[in-house]
């Protein structure tokens, strides 16, 4: 799973058809997102935040949010 953080938001790359993409965003589900990780010299840390899943339909979001997001993992 590849992400970003755009606009104090945490904005995930996901196929369509995946349980994300169908069934989460589209009732708007909360969520919960860990991506743990501590950077001992500067001491922060991060891990779990929640919040609404969406479906992002805006041609010009998506363009936005492609531009700073890496490619999927296996090149998808």
């Amino acid at each position: 799973m590849n992400h970003i953080v755009a606009d104090g938001q945490i904005v995930i790359r996901s196929s369509p058809g995946t349980i994300l993409s169908t069934e989460l965003a589209a009732l708007e589900a909360v969520v919960a997102f860990e991506a743990d990780d501590l950077d001992v010299e500067e001491h922060l840390g991060w891990s779990v935040v929640t919040g609404v899943a969406r479906l992002v339909k805006d041609p010009g979001e998506v363009a936005r949010y492609k531009e700073g997001h890496p490619v999927p993992l296996g090149g998808r």
